[in-house]
């Protein structure tokens, strides 16, 4: 499978942001740190987020700012996604953030499992990035099934604890 991107374009403000293959990006191309500022200042608050596409990370970066404590599970379609995302300055600086999860598709079920525990964080936000979305339409159902039948799974496992806990 091959990247998504296939290239970095500098913004009008000087950002570096990738574009898909179409030419498109997922960010803004005037000034990307102000469209990510706006989207996390209306983002609603949790306890922990799921961002489907990760992009530059400018906008993850910002979430991370507003909501410190809440963890950050942000998905790519692919890993050489992720490795193409590599090159720039904001995808390492989020990478190195202990709260901000990255991954790929092939392994959001597994991130999702292991890291999301309701009884700890509460409620789970998703977010998803409008033109990564776009981009990947042709596999939206398949990410919501995963999603879906990874919640079932930690709910389920929650009861069984739940239940034997009490006995135990």
């Amino acid at each position: 499978m091959s990247s998504i991107y296939t290239s970095i374009l500098s913004a009008k403000n000087g950002s570096l942001i990738p574009l898909f293959d179409d030419g498109k990006s997922m960010e803004s191309k005037y000034n990307p740190q102000n469209e990510a500022e706006r989207n996390a200042e209306n983002t609603e608050a949790s306890s922990f987020f799921l961002i489907l596409g990760i992009g530059s990370g400018i906008f993850i970066e910002e979430l991370s700012k507003k909501y410190p404590n809440a963890p950050i599970l942000a998905v790519e379609k692919s890993d050489e996604d992720l490795l193409f995302l590599n090159q720039l300055e904001s995808f390492r600086k989020i990478a190195t953030n202990k709260n901000i999860i990255l991954t790929s598709l092939e392994h959001l079920q597994s991130q999702l499992l292991a890291k999301y525990l309701p009884s700890f964080y509460g409620n789970l936000k998703i977010i998803e990035q409008r033109a990564w979305i776009q981009k990947n339409m042709e596999i939206k159902a398949y990410i919501d099934k995963i999603i879906k039948d990874s919640l079932q799974q930690i709910s389920r496992d929650f009861s069984v604890q739940a239940h034997f806990g009490k006995i135990w």
